[in-house]
């Protein structure tokens, strides 16, 4: 009887096993799907959902056809680790989430998600939503005390060690991507290495409220992690990294809460053991704000006298560091301890609680002296004094200036609370005067045109220290040696070159002949296309502008000036190129990406009613109710719920030209603030008016163009017939209500209103006939970061084509007082479905 017994179910595994190689095998190649809706090649009930996950994994690595695991959309529980094995990927799409069951009782050292094996390598995480599931975990506040943050090492989200703290050894050629961590008892994602060589990549992901830090590596080499959100820095830090070397840290935005602020600081650099070394760092491309302690913590932890060269090369630049709040006896922008060469330049640090820049220890640390600090082209500003720091509110504070020799050249201080300087020597070259920023309130650090910076051209403080050994650092996408060549021009949050940061103050070794080509755009064929290089720059000025429209068949000089025309007969992408020389010889170049579409044959925008009637400009739209207009309905390939949906009405009286609009988004994000030719990569409306109605395949005198993002920032041009007049400015009157929270991915945002009021007299007059060309466009800018434009016409191409716009009509009737039962015969609802819409790259506008 038992021989029978184990027969049968010898039977029904091997019945199992070839039920599931066959659904496999009918699967897309390589991959096997894993599903809560028993749609999957694997299926999950919700209980111990690990079990089916980690069998597909096991099934991939034992099938050398087969590479990935993918989870679809839905809510996969575990109670236990999910195991990734070396070559293989584990993905998701969007709404798969992983989520820890309720009070789980795991032990310390133990992860969400790990590598299955001693060395593991050459995996992908990818593309889903791992979820700690803090607040039912309240073993965790049971085990570690209050506050319920800091775990202590219980429940990472991910996890993999190779040292006494965990039973795997590290892992290497590692990719995580995309994805987003949330809600953790103590790390993201922690890393422990071996000391050698891991190719870590940790990019593109977002994280919010873990327990200690977003990431931590720690005892390994060549890390890069770059464009990720870290959207509320909860417990310690953003990023830490330990006794590591070969790192590169780059455009990454980091912050906490300001309505409920939690953790530390944004980015810590550590040396804690003298057996490591951390060498090679760039920090580059940041923005840090609000954060409760440092912006950027740089500390050597190692007691007694360790050698000067094992915390070295460090290099910082192009930071924005603002709002830092001071908590728990530290805060402010950089703090530095006991790191060997280390270079400080083209960073913006305002408002922070505490200094600019100070040298002080963190934790412990050693008697070594004589570590260097280059500090050059920054400006820091606005700095306070913070209480918990008897000796803090300077912009540049030398705390321990018996271990460290700082050496400044051409910063820009200004209105720090305690003074510019406490114990530095020579700062001959640096400026303290008010730089000028925009709009500081709203953190636009462009300069006015009229700072006293731009141009000032002081010369570089001559000393035996003023030039650092070279850095070399090829793990990002340039050397050290390439950034230390960019001025302020490419600062990564300026955008108008015009008023770029500290143009001709720097340190005299940058090059300072910078051309500038202009923004990428969409044409279509046979447009005149303008290109302008009056915002390329240089300290002695540009005797030459030459230009090639087409790199395709190499460089050559198909037009000289600094404006130029030219118009492309096909359909293509093109590369234009301009090269400027200046009086010294120097030479430098800058492209731009024209995409020429072809001219769409129909364009079915159909009419507008412009009725009789005043808005008060407000943001109410109370007062549009018996206007009916049109409908823009943008379908991409998001989510259904994130694409817009706009409601367009237009009124007009003696005076003004009126225009209300109401937009559903769920995700509100604009950044202009200044008029400014990249405002069409906000949320917002463009407008484009044809008051004579003369159509015509480029912009005439009579075409005014209108953008109105979120911050209310406007901008306006007019036709040339050859291209646009950005020195136009009209005086139109325009509010904005939010509906939501703008630039918080945490929330889901209802939308948005603008009401706008065109003075007649901005536009030549109230036209005399009874119609004019309107083209209306939204703008919607993602949490992604990805540019989706829809618009009434369903225009592909360049916006900038009257012929192809849609017609309004100027009625005399007077809504106002018509009833409600008439309402419906003085407008028409239009509804436009645009379904040609796709993200777009930051460069890219249809707006020219």
């Amino acid at each position: 009887m038992r021989k029978t017994t184990v027969a049968i179910l010898c039977i029904l595994i091997l019945v199992l096993l070839l039920g599931i190689t066959t659904t496999l095998r009918s699967s897309a190649a390589s991959t096997v799907y894993v599903a809560t809706d028993g749609s999957g090649d694997i299926n999950c009930d919700g209980t111990d959902d690990q079990v089916q996950i980690n069998r597909a994994m096991d099934f991939v690595v034992s099938h050398s056809e087969y590479t990935t695991v993918h989870l679809k959309s839905g809510t996969y529980i575990i109670g236990d680790t999910i195991f990734i094995h070396s070559n293989t990927i584990l993905e998701g799409e969007p709404g798969a989430v992983v989520k820890l069951k309720d009070e789980c009782g795991w032990p310390g050292r133990k992860g969400l998600i790990e590598p299955s094996s001693v060395g593991a390598h050459s995996f992908k995480i990818h593309d889903f939503e791992v979820d700690g599931n803090l607040d039912k975990q309240t073993y965790v506040v049971t085990q570690m005390g209050e506050p319920s943050i800091h775990g202590r090492g219980y429940l990472d989200l991910f996890f993999a060690s190779s040292g006494a703290n965990g039973d795997h050894s590290a892992p290497y050629d590692v990719e995580i991507y995309n994805m987003y961590f949330h809600d953790g008892a103590n790390d993201g994602i922690r890393i422990r290495g071996d000391g050698t060589d891991a190719d870590l990549k940790i990019h593109d992901n977002t994280f919010y409220r873990t327990g200690h830090d977003d990431i931590y590596i720690m005892y390994t080499k060549n890390v890069h992690i770059y464009d990720n959100d870290f959207t509320w820095i909860y417990g310690d830090c953003g990023v830490r990294i330990e006794d590591t070397s070969d790192v590169v840290i780059t455009n990454n935005t980091l912050y906490t809460k300001t309505s409920d602020p939690r953790g530390l600081s944004g980015i810590y650099l550590s040396l804690t053991n003298s057996l490591h070394t951390s060498n090679n760092y760039t920090v580059a491309y940041n923005t840090i704000r609000d954060v409760q302690e440092m912006g950027i913590v740089v500390c050597n932890r190692v007691a007694g006298t360790p050698d000067i060269d094992k915390a070295k090369d460090l290099y910082i630049h192009h930071n924005l560091i603002y709002d830092a709040i001071g908590s728990h006896g530290y805060g402010g922008g950089i703090q530095i301890n006991g790191w060997n060469n280390t270079v400080i330049e083209n960073n913006v640090i305002d408002g922070c609680n505490g200094d600019g820049i100070v040298t002080r220890n963190r934790f412990k640390m050693g008697d070594t002296t004589g570590y260097k600090i280059y500090i050059r082209n920054n400006i820091i500003s606005n700095t306070d004094y913070y209480s918990g720091f008897s000796s803090s509110g300077y912009g540049i504070n030398n705390y321990l200036a018996s271990r460290h020799d700082l050496i400044l050249e051409n910063n820009n201080l200004w209105s720090n609370e305690k003074g510019s300087y406490r114990n530095v020597g020579s700062y001959a070259s640096d400026l303290n005067v008010d730089p000028l920023f925009v709009d500081r309130g709203n953190h636009d650090y462009h300069l006015k045109p009229n700072s006293p910076i731009i141009d000032a051209g002081m010369g570089v403080y001559v000393s035996a220290d003023s030039t650092p050994a070279p850095i070399l650092n090829t793990i990002g996408s340039r050397t050290v040696d390439e950034e230390r060549s960019l001025s302020f021009v490419v600062s990564r949050w300026i955008i108008d070159s015009i008023t770029s940061l500290l143009i001709d103050v720097g340190y005299s070794g940058s090059d300072y002949s910078n051309a500038s080509a202009g923004l990428d755009r969409t044409v279509s064929t046979g447009e005149i296309v303008t290109l302008d290089g009056s915002a390329s720059t240089d300290d002695v000025g540009i005797i030459s502008y030459t230009w090639d429209f087409d790199d395709s068949d190499g460089l050559q000089q198909d037009a000289a000036g600094i404006v130029v025309q030219h118009s492309y007969s096909s359909v293509g992408t093109y590369t234009a190129t301009l090269t400027v020389t200046d009086a010294e010889g120097k030479i430098d170049s800058d492209t731009v990406l024209l995409t020429v579409q072809e001219i769409p044959s129909d364009t079915d925008c159909g009419n507008l009613d412009i009725v009789r009637g005043t808005a008060t400009i407000d943001g109410d739209l109370s007062d549009w109710q018996n206007t009916v207009g049109i409908t823009i309905y943008g379908v991409s390939d998001r989510n259904p719920e994130e694409d817009n949906i706009a409601t367009i009405k237009a009124m007009y009286d003696d005076t003004y030209l009126y225009f209300g609009c109401d937009v559903k988004d769920t995700n509100l994000r604009a950044d202009g603030v200044s008029d400014d030719t990249s405002l069409h990569m906000d949320d917002g409306v463009e407008i484009y008016l044809d008051t004579l109605h003369n159509n015509g395949f480029a912009m005439q005198t009579d075409d005014y163009h209108f953008i109105i993002n979120l911050n209310g920032a406007v901008v306006d041009d007019v036709g040339t017939g050859s291209g646009k007049d950005y020195n136009y400015t009209s005086n139109i009157l325009k509010s904005v209500r939010l509906q939501g929270s703008k630039n918080d991915a945490s929330d889901k945002d209802r939308g948005y209103m603008i009401e706008v009021a065109i003075p007649w007299s901005d536009v030549g007059g109230q036209p005399s006939n009874d119609i004019v060309g309107l083209f209306l466009a939204i703008n919607d800018l993602d949490n992604a970061g990805d540019l989706y434009f829809f618009n009434w016409c369903n225009l592909t191409g360049s916006y900038a084509v009257p012929e192809y716009w849609g017609d309004a009509i100027i009625t005399g009737v007077n809504y106002s007082t018509l009833t409600h039962g008439t309402s419906c015969f003085i407008a028409r609802s239009i509804e436009r479905n645009f379904t040609g819409s796709s993200p777009r790259s930051e460069g890219a506008s249809n707006s020219n």
